[in-house]
């Protein structure tokens, strides 16, 4: 039951080369928010009970305005007013996920009052892989995340080698 002080206070002295091309949020069950990226840590916020925070693929840095502008944001938003439970939480991967040249690999759903987080592999919102965190995996076992998503993998690979 760590806090976003404490994963933030660990990667400190780390250098992360992938972050350059992503966002990396870390949350915790108490409600706060930080995001990390090229840029260091761009956000750190407490959000309130009841509410909730859309980050996009955009940089977070930049005006909260300017990504209410970003395709999928305002049907994320939409998606959310109706319920903030994992159901819309999926209904608003639904809405922002990316199919072109860049894609939403794996989308994930925290749910950090019940302990558990949904994995979802390319769009696929109806078969995710849940981890229980009352039961994490072993210090330094290495978790290939494709692996848990195999008949996906394969359908998405013949999909594009019959294209």
């Amino acid at each position: 039951a760590g806090t976003v002080e404490e994963a933030l206070a660990a990667m400190e002295p780390y250098f992360i080369p992938y972050i350059k091309h992503a966002q990396m949020v870390v949350a915790d069950r108490h409600g706060t928010v930080a995001v990390l990226n090229v840029n260091g840590v761009t956000l750190h916020e407490q959000v309130a009970p009841g509410t909730y925070r859309v980050i996009s693929n955009a940089p977070v840095e930049g005006p909260w305005e300017a990504t209410e502008a970003i395709l999928g944001v305002p049907e994320a938003c939409e998606a959310l007013e109706a319920d903030l439970g994992v159901g819309g939480m999926t209904h608003a991967l639904e809405a922002t996920h990316q199919e072109s040249r860049v894609q939403s690999i794996y989308s994930t759903v925290f749910d950090l009052e019940r302990g558990r987080v949904e994995i979802y592999y390319l769009y696929d919102y109806a078969n995710p892989w849940t981890v229980d965190l009352a039961e994490p995996p072993e210090a330094g076992v290495f978790i290939r995340l494709r692996e848990h998503f195999a008949a996906r993998f394969e359908q998405v690979h013949a999909e594009r080698a019959a294209q």
